[in-house]
């Protein structure tokens, strides 16, 4: 029998060494020139289409147009952590008047930015309004994931600017918030635009059930993963261990059942984060959840951004690599 090679190049492992090394490269080289947080996204992108084109062999990354489904769990995924952790930053509330930026953005600048979006689609695209209006919805929201560096730091950290305060919030409900808009697109796009035929069940049933919903479910997710964490059994809490896996499993919960009564998930994650961190908000367990959440965040977006760039150099490949 024929000897097997020594050194077998098996696709599958080849392709964890270079995302291995493409995301340490993104992370460290920015370091050589600057000592602030590096902008390693784009890099992450640009190095994963470059190992696309350089190496051989490399395992073809699944078309989204072709097979959606991966790219859409993990996508969602990434986000619930990230709002999660969003509302966990968030040391202080009050006073109250901190939230009118926040409420002046979300309530005014993103329907307007949305407005403004649809029009330009329509007008200069040629986009239907149904799709000029879902583009605005998906284009209006701050990424929770990507604007991580320009909010408030870690909870217990202090110092939280009113800008930063602002930015955080606005990002950790904004994503929920542009859902009304997307079932507005949906709407348009099956009944029409004629308001008469639809707007007065839009506003109460995706406007104003889901939202109420939302942050009803997430306050009340948040209660009790707090009560389950630092409160029963009172001399033995999971709070006092070392592991965040039950909040993210609460988390999933909260996400999950809100979603099956049909409210919006992304606003029940966020909430869920800002209340549960009003809970024992001196324990050192809040700056562990959000370092572990934070952690997988990062990895699942560093792994997105890679098979992205991998996606689009095989795009320019051409077939025989797709």
């Amino acid at each position: 029998m024929q000897d097997e090679p020594l050194f077998a190049l098996n696709s599958y492992h080849i392709a964890l060494a270079v995302i291995g090394l493409t995301v340490i490269a993104a992370r460290w080289l920015p370091r050589l020139v600057s000592n602030r947080e590096p902008a390693s996204a784009p890099l992450m992108i640009l190095f994963g289409a470059a190992a696309t084109l350089v190496i051989p062999g490399l395992p073809t990354v699944p078309d989204p147009r072709q097979a959606p489904l991966p790219w859409e769990l993990v996508s969602e995924l990434t986000v619930i952590v990230a709002l999660f952790g969003t509302g966990m930053r968030i040391d202080g509330l009050r006073p109250w008047r901190r939230w009118m930026p926040t409420v002046r953005m979300l309530a005014i600048a993103m329907p307007l930015t949305i407005l403004a979006i649809a029009l330009l689609g329509v007008g200069l695209a040629g986009l239907t309004l149904a799709g000029a209006i879902l583009l605005g919805a998906v284009l209006a929201p701050t990424d929770p994931v990507l604007a991580a560096d320009v909010q408030v730091g870690p909870p217990q950290e202090g110092g939280e600017h009113p800008v930063r305060f602002t930015l955080t919030t606005e990002a950790g409900l904004n994503d929920g918030l542009a859902f009304p808009f997307v079932y507005l697109g949906l709407i348009v796009a099956v009944e029409g635009a004629n308001p008469g035929a639809w707007a007065v069940e839009w506003l109460l049933r995706d406007v104003v059930y889901r939202i109420v919903l939302g942050v009803a479910m997430g306050w009340l997710g948040g209660r009790a993963l707090g009560y389950i964490l630092f409160s029963v059994p009172k001399d033995a809490a999971l709070a006092e261990t070392s592991s965040g896996i039950i909040a993210l499993a609460g988390v999933l919960l909260c996400y999950g059942s809100t979603e099956l009564i049909e409210g919006y998930g992304f606003i029940a994650v966020a909430v869920m984060g800002l209340t549960l961190r009003r809970i024992e908000t001196e324990h050192h367990f809040h700056r562990r959840l959000h370092d572990f959440s934070d952690s997988i965040e990062h990895a699942l977006t560093a792994v997105l951004l890679h098979c992205a760039g991998q996606r689009d150099a095989a795009a320019v490949r051409g077939p025989e690599v797709g």
